[in-house]
């Protein structure tokens, strides 16, 4: 459609900047981070919006759910989580 972006040409280091957090705060590289992921979902809401309040703690528990799914079935893709 008129408008979108092709995300797989995206350059993300343009998206987000140089650099992420991730864990407790350890700063790494985007491109570092990124480079070989097949999938990267990025996930935008506001503290101050109901349904926003209930959905990310939904997503997170699903992350860890799938995280854990993948780790208990030798499943390559764990490393790309």
């Amino acid at each position: 459609p008129r408008g979108t972006t092709n995300i797989m040409s995206c350059n993300f280091e343009e998206l987000v900047g140089p650099t992420l957090l991730i864990g407790k705060g350890q700063e790494v590289y985007t491109k570092d981070l990124l480079k070989d992921k097949k999938y990267v979902m990025l996930y935008f809401s506001a503290q101050w919006c109901p349904p926003c309040r209930k959905f990310t703690p939904l997503l997170g528990e699903a992350y860890t759910a799938h995280k854990q799914y993948t780790k208990d079935n030798n499943n390559k893709e764990e490393e790309d989580i």
